[in-house]
């Protein structure tokens, strides 16, 4: 069985704001899922334009009694629902586990892929996680005809009427660049969530306009747990040592160490650090972060904080770059990436 589900953003509280795309899928085991971004016409002249994220699941684990509940077969009364705050009191327990169940599944699906999309993108700020309301789910038994959803079905009576019960095809393959669409898929398929360090960046970026301490904190524990993860990644042997034992300084790392890992990606089968300026930066960023934790300071120049959250999200990028995806280095800024793309001294003419 099909089951949908929504989710409303504002377009303009990520960076850069949100543009829709056509729908992708990746699949399961034994599931398939699909999502699905479009604007969402103003609703009032009061309310700006909305990302409408919608989402499309194959499971065919169904409950009999759940089977039975959406065939119309079970007899509910709709009136002691009166009253109940989930709504969920009329239908058996093994149907109200279901439907529970498969929605906290379906969000859990959507807010990976989102993520994962947003990593391959470059896209901060914003939700965390998508959450939705488990009277939006709608429903559809493909064995029963072409329409996409049925007209009956408890799950499609909660479900508001107007804009939000717009049809979504089944399994419609991206519309954006073919080369970006398959990065995706493949990271879909291979990665179930976007990688810890740039999830703690993000985190750290929509902290930007109310508190620069936390940004500060966390963009910087971004970066250290990005080299990290990536070292023992590329060079397991060293899993103990960064775990165990106190760290060198992540400037230290990325100046002495960085060059040394054997990356899946190279240029021109090297490995090259940042450019001096960014390491410069990483520098000013750690030095900053210890003396604000120990008391030390409380202020700092907005253009500085800004300079060390774009150096450290250029050098996320091109730890992606070095663990194997060769798309990161589109994300990289290009000042930085030119640098580090120059052949060393003693190669050129």
């Amino acid at each position: 069985m099909l089951f949908q589900t929504y989710y409303r953003l504002d377009p303009w509280g990520f960076t850069p704001p949100l543009e829709p795309f056509a729908s992708i899928r990746f699949d399961l085991a034994q599931e398939r899922f699909s999502l699905f971004m479009t604007y969402q016409h103003r609703i009032s002249e009061d309310e700006g334009s909305q990302i409408l994220i919608q989402t499309l699941h194959r499971c065919d684990a169904v409950s009999e009694d759940a089977q039975r509940l959406f065939a119309g077969e079970m007899e509910i009364d709709w009136l002691t629902q009166k009253g109940k705050q989930d709504g969920l009191n009329p239908f058996p327990r093994s149907c109200r586990e279901f439907i529970l169940g498969l929605h906290a599944r379906m969000d859990q699906l959507a807010t990976g892929v989102f993520n994962v999309l947003r990593w391959r993108l470059g896209i901060l700020g914003g939700p965390l996680t998508l959450s939705s309301e488990w009277p939006s789910m709608r429903w559809h038994d493909p064995s029963k005809g072409e329409q996409i959803m049925d007209e009956h079905g408890y799950l499609n009576r909660q479900m508001l009427a107007g804009v939000f019960t717009l049809d979504l095809p089944e399994m419609q393959r991206v519309s954006f660049d073919e080369t970006c669409r398959h990065s995706v898929e493949n990271l879909l398929q291979f990665q179930s969530r976007e990688p810890l360090h740039h999830d703690l960046f993000r985190e750290a970026w929509q902290n930007k306009e109310a508190n620069w301490r936390s940004l500060l904190v966390m963009a910087v524990a971004a970066a250290e747990t990005g080299f990290k993860t990536t070292a023992i990644d590329l060079s397991p042997a060293v899993a103990w040592l960064l775990e165990k034992l106190p760290s060198p300084s992540l400037p230290l790392m990325v100046r002495e160490y960085l060059e040394q890992l054997p990356a899946r990606r190279t240029f021109d089968g090297q490995v090259r650090r940042p450019p001096k300026m960014l390491i410069t930066t990483l520098q000013k960023g750690v030095e900053l972060r210890n003396k604000l934790v120990h008391g030390r300071v409380e202020d700092v120049d907005s253009d500085e904080l800004s300079d060390i959250l774009v150096a450290i999200r250029d050098l996320l990028y091109l730890l992606d770059f070095y663990r194997g995806h060769e798309w990161a280095l589109a994300r990289i800024t290009p000042d930085v990436l030119a640098k580090i793309k120059e052949p060393p001294p003693c190669e050129r003419d």
